[in-house]
């Protein structure tokens, strides 16, 4: 599974990046909505988590 996770706070991003590579799941982090647009348009994901 591939998850894409835009998360501004790095602290919390890395804290759900860990949570989740425990669990055997590539996480791939963006700190800004754009970038994450931008990585998503680049790979194929099963989930995206938003920080609203």
């Amino acid at each position: 599974m591939r998850v894409l996770l835009v998360e501004d706070d790095a602290s919390t991003a890395r804290s759900i990046e860990l949570a989740l590579a425990s669990e055997g799941i590539v996480c791939d982090t963006a700190d800004l909505g754009e970038e994450g647009l931008e990585i998503g348009k680049i790979y194929d994901y099963d989930i995206i988590i938003l920080d609203l």
